[in-house]
């Protein structure tokens, strides 16, 4: 199961999909979807990055398989807790999380290589300045 499309707002639209996941890191910058980051809440990081309601904020891929086997699984209750657990293990090179939102497990990875077959864009975003 992949997203379901709604005729409603971009909130409604990603809340339809199962399989949610974001960056944690790149090369020592961490990655936060949410609207400030402070670089002292985050171990292991030299720098970070606030992704919330960012201009970037409404890219997605979509249609997603050949995910790696994850090398951290575990129970979270919602999205940002599974970013959280994730993000607590940059020290050990982890950069990318997936959280099953009818299972809700988490998986945490240090690459995440896979195939998608689909861009979705948020009106308004210009994908050329991300």
């Amino acid at each position: 199961e992949n997203c379901k499309i709604y005729l409603e707002n971009w909130d409604t639209f990603v809340g339809g999909c199962n399989t949610l996941g974001a960056p944690v890191q790149s090369n020592g910058n961490c990655i936060v979807q949410d609207d400030h980051c402070d670089i002292n809440d985050l171990p292991g990081c030299d720098t970070c990055t606030a992704c919330g309601t960012s201009k970037c904020y409404g890219i997605f891929e979509s249609e997603c398989a050949d995910f790696p086997k994850p090398e951290e699984t575990s129970d979270a209750i919602n999205q940002a807790f599974c970013q959280n657990v994730c993000g607590s293990l940059v020290k050990e090179d982890i950069s990318y999380y997936t959280y099953q939102v009818e299972e809700q497990t988490c998986g945490c990875y240090k690459e995440m290589e896979r195939s998608c077959t689909m861009k979705i864009v948020k009106q308004g975003v210009d994908p050329s300045q991300c």
